[in-house]
């Protein structure tokens, strides 16, 4: 996929990265990843108001925190993998190149 097609925007400076939506494919993708994590948000406040004992709502809410986590790592790793990756210190060495060759 070329990097004009990719749905996308990954900002990386450091251990900082910021995906973007990029086009409505990228949209779309979030949305989905978002109504995927509402699934087992909804089953998991169902639970939580059904007045479980202390014990049982202790391991499903650590079980629900380790759905999660798993989530967002997967959803990071699909959208990396879809993303054109921008680094902000080659941009940031790009700039200071620019102003060097202004200045002469």
């Amino acid at each position: 996929m070329r990097d004009e097609e990719k749905p996308y925007v990954c900002i990386r400076h450091g251990w900082i990265v910021q995906i973007t939506p990029r086009n409505a494919a990228g949209w779309r993708g979030l949305g989905l990843w978002m109504l995927l994590l509402a699934l087992p948000t909804t089953g998991f406040v169902a639970l939580s108001a059904a007045g479980l004992a202390p014990d049982i709502m202790l391991a499903v809410t650590g079980a629900f925190l380790v759905l999660v986590a798993g989530w967002a790592v997967v959803m990071i790793r699909w959208m990396m993998a879809r993303s054109e990756i921008v680094d902000m210190k080659d941009l940031e060495a790009f700039k200071r190149q620019q102003k060097k060759s202004r200045r002469r």
